[in-house]
């Protein structure tokens, strides 16, 4: 009975982390115009209007070896949202969002489950970011709460809290490379994710998506992930190494950009203290963000 219930726990454990991995990032639309030649200021400028719909996509495939057997779970994310300017603050931007639907659903060796998210439709809550994308204020998103059934519950700024990409510091041009050292952390009183990650960058140029010109970013990342949450009365914990690929595509003369893809691996352990348990895992980790047409 011992080992059927921690069983259990990963798996809640792994549905868990697929809210704290798969933070949707936007994709925005934009007219096709050529952007300034040579160095150039990228920063974060949303226009008035109608809101801009988009879609985050994830997967997780998560292989852990149980005492010699190995145990595949297939998780996937959904987040459909939409985004508004609402002013400005002290020389950052104030945006609203709008959650238009969430899903989450796993394939697991105990079935397939998930579906829609309730009870998060049509929620709205405003952020504050920087010109570079970096978050200012997300504690409206934390009154906004996501329970997700087997995964327990969280709320949307834990969903949103790495929303943007943070965007060079400095003027950049065409071939220009630079390295970044940014530690997302996440912590409440179920969960903590803290992951610090050090990223090469590269202008790689120009590059035409949509007939929309726009800066392609690319980014070798690498650094370490370790995710603790409370499944079935225990304390799982999730760490390891992190390695991936990152691609931002920014459209320059609107200020957002519009689409982002990054493939990621951990390489680590699952442990359940209570128990004295370990088990190496391999996570695969995918998202690719784009603007709804």
């Amino acid at each position: 009975m011992t080992k059927f219930f921690s069983f259990k726990a990963v798996l809640a454990s792994a549905a868990t982390m697929a809210l704290l991995i798969l933070a949707p990032c936007l994709t925005l639309e934009c007219s096709a115009q050529t952007p300034p030649e040579g160095n150039i200021k990228m920063v974060y400028n949303y226009p008035a209007g109608a809101p801009l719909k988009y879609r985050a996509e994830g997967k997780i495939v998560q292989d852990m070896d149980i005492n010699g057997q190995s145990m595949l779970v297939n998780i996937s994310t959904y987040t459909g949202c939409s985004i508004s300017p609402a002013g400005t603050n002290d020389g950052n931007l104030v945006l609203e969002i709008r959650i238009d639907s969430m899903a989450q659903n796993i394939d697991s060796p105990q079935g397939v489950y998930g579906g829609p998210v309730t009870g998060v439709t049509n929620k709205s809550f405003r952020i504050i970011i920087a010109p570079d994308g970096r978050t200012i204020d997300m504690s409206a998103a934390a009154e906004i709460p996501i329970t997700v059934p087997g995964s327990g519950d969280s709320d949307a700024s834990q969903t949103f809290s790495d929303f943007f990409p943070v965007l060079p510091d400095n003027a950049v041009a065409v071939g220009d490379a630079w390295v970044t050292h940014d530690t997302s952390s996440i912590k409440n009183e179920s969960m903590s994710r803290w992951m610090p990650v050090e990223s090469e960058c590269k202008f790689e140029g120009y590059e035409d998506l949509d007939g929309i010109k726009c800066a392609k970013i690319t980014a070798s990342m690498k650094g370490t992930m370790k995710i603790t949450n409370q499944s079935q009365g225990m304390e799982v914990t999730s760490s390891g190494t992190l390695t991936g690929e990152r691609t931002l595509y920014f459209a320059v003369d609107k200020g957002y950009y519009i689409k982002e893809v990054v493939k990621s691996q951990m390489n680590g352990t699952v442990e359940i203290a209570d128990q004295g348990m370990s088990f190496p895992v391999v996570m695969d980790i995918n998202t690719t963000n784009e603007l709804i047409r």
